[in-house]
């Protein structure tokens, strides 16, 4: 699958042990949708549209129906906090992991970088 990006080794790892991740950069607007998206509780509406169910056995994942769901699920679901997906046949399974949760992203305010120099942007209320 060629394509441009950066490799980001893992400082941490076991001698012999291959691991890496392919980085590619995206507009920092990407951000601060998913921010607010999260936030308001985005993924809460998410489960109600068509296609979408959560995970019979856990509460931290989703189940698409791939031929409701067709155009951009995984995108979607990654500004909602999704990040693990795999294929499961006629569906996408995604998982969110447990600390990116919306009640845990309304607690501290943006990083200065996505607030445009705007203290008072992503602070509790």
């Amino acid at each position: 699958m060629p394509g441009s990006g950066r490799i980001l080794m893992p400082l941490y790892q076991e001698q012999g042990e291959e691991g890496f991740f392919l980085m590619r950069e995206f507009h920092p607007f990407w951000l601060r949708l998913s921010w607010a998206l999260r936030r308001v509780g985005a993924d809460r509406v998410a489960l109600r549209l068509p296609g979408v169910r959560r995970h019979p056995d856990s509460s931290d994942a989703v189940l698409v129906n791939k031929r409701v769901a067709r155009w951009y699920a995984v995108e979607i679901f990654h500004l909602l906090g999704f990040r693990m997906h795999e294929d499961a046949g006629s569906e996408v399974l995604l998982r969110r992991r447990r600390f990116d949760e919306a009640s845990l992203v309304e607690t501290g305010p943006l990083p200065e970088s996505l607030t445009n120099g705007r203290p008072d942007v992503g602070v509790p209320r």
